[in-house]
């Protein structure tokens, strides 16, 4: 989204640009009172009109594009082809959209550059300027400022890409709801803030009569979409994930394994899965498990002899998640580094304990710990572990397995690593996660693994 924003407010800005230039064009004492008119012209105007729906009509078509890998993901399976004829009319759709609202656009803005042309020329008169001063005054003047270009692009980026969603949404004919997300932090304003995680019928406003994003200039929420209110009606398919693991050396966290599988077959089944041993074993200190693998074939999931059983039982959960990643999901080697999980991997990246790891990242002397007269900062190197797509992953899956299990020892390993005194971003917190399991609900669905 910031690329699209960045690449619309570049694209603005040389309209912008152009117009003014147009504008001043021999521009001298005897013309100044048409100066304004000149904007009733449409070979003066028009550039800039186009310019405006071309940004747009990128925008709209790339919501409809990921609209429909939504779609597919959520409810088709991952990947998998939908009649080529929906997409395209709905591409279509979007792009008459951006047609059709764009030139409304458009006008509206060249009316506000007509509104601060005016407020010039009245000043140039009252202060009896010269034309340089005058032409001066209309290059410095808001109405023409990268401020202003960005402030259109990111509260039309955010318009045209929802509606290109919703384009996608509607044409598939199964989305039936659909839910407001903010980045749930202390930036998200008053307006915002009351939507974030409501859900409404597909058409239907939000409270306050509030349509899709923005609600206000400069808006960044978004809006995904829902199929199955009720998650609890999902039920696993396929054969049991226990079935096609195999448990060779308990040692003293038996407990632990057991109760791992129990609890990732409560959630989800699998269909053929290679045969992988797992076993208690001796790992380095801090290290409670390790998905070993080589080349494209996994050899085995490794469980600290020593963990606890909660320590444990997360451990198995999140190795599992790494040996899914590798030879459970779709795609060559590991999925979560390949556009076959496209979608929850938008969902994670926006979420707000991503954003908090990204932001840890690139400011580590922001974050001194929650430490009495310490300053204990992050380490770059382990913040890098931690924003890698096939942790990411793992991550997401052993949240969701608690999420969807309900087992109390995997939901406290989850509120342990979220209170964490500086890795606080590793887990996600309820509301901030409920996009990401939706996402996997749909891959689930997709492979066979929920019904």
């Amino acid at each position: 989204m910031r690329r699209m924003e960045r690449e619309f407010q570049a694209g603005v800005e040389r309209a912008l640009s152009a117009l003014r230039l147009e504008l001043v064009r021999g521009l001298n004492d005897g013309n100044v009172g048409q100066l304004t008119a000149r904007l009733d012209d449409e070979g003066v105007t028009r550039p800039f009109q186009d310019a405006v729906v071309g940004q747009l009509r990128r925008v709209a078509v790339a919501g409809s594009e990921f609209g429909r890998e939504q779609v597919e993901a959520h409810v088709f399976g991952v990947r998998k082809a939908v009649e080529v004829g929906v997409w395209e009319l709905a591409n279509n759709a979007a792009a008459q959209w951006a047609m059709s609202y764009g030139y409304e656009l458009a006008r509206g803005l060249v009316q506000t550059t007509r509104d601060a042309l005016q407020a010039e020329v009245a000043e140039y008169v009252r202060n009896s300027e010269t034309i340089g001063q005058l032409t001066g005054r209309i290059r410095a003047a808001s109405g023409f400022s990268a401020e202003r270009a960005r402030m259109i692009a990111v509260t039309e980026v955010t318009r045209a890409f929802a509606e290109g969603n919703m384009v996608s949404w509607r044409a598939s004919g199964v989305i039936q709801k659909r839910r407001w997300n903010t980045n749930n932090d202390e930036l998200v304003c008053p307006v915002c803030g009351p939507l974030a995680g409501k859900v409404v019928a597909l058409d239907a406003p939000f409270d306050g009569g509030i349509g899709n994003p923005p609600a206000h200039p400069r808006c960044r929420c978004w809006i995904t979409p829902v199929v199955v209110d009720d998650s609890s009606l999902l039920r696993p398919a396929g054969i049991p994930v226990s079935r096609q693991l195999r448990i060779t050396e308990r040692g003293r966290i038996g407990e632990a394994l057991d109760r791992g599988l129990v609890a990732i077959d409560r959630v989800h089944g699998a269909r053929n899965l290679p045969e992988l041993p797992i076993a208690a074993g001796r790992l380095p200190d801090f290290v409670d498990g390790r998905y070993r693998s080589a080349g494209s074939r996994g050899v085995g999931i490794v469980i600290s002899e020593e963990a606890s059983t909660r320590n444990g039982m997360y451990a198995l959960v999140h190795e599992v998640g790494h040996y899914l990643d590798h030879a459970g999901l779709p795609g060559s080697g590991f999925s979560s580094e390949s556009g076959e999980l496209a979608v929850w991997r938008a969902a994670a990246e926006r979420s707000k304990a991503v954003n908090l790891l990204r932001d840890m990242r690139l400011n580590p002397k922001d974050y001194p710990g929650d430490f009495p007269q310490l300053s204990i900062y992050p380490d770059v190197g382990h913040l890098d572990y931690l924003l890698d797509a096939r942790e990411l992953w793992s991550r997401s899956y052993a949240q969701y397995i608690a999420l969807r299990s309900g087992d109390e020892l995997l939901i406290e390993s989850i509120q342990v690593a979220r209170a964490h005194r500086i890795y606080s971003g590793q887990h996600w917190d309820d509301t901030d996660f409920l996009p990401i399991a939706e996402a996997i609900d749909g891959i689930f669905k997709g492979l066979g693994w929920l019904r």
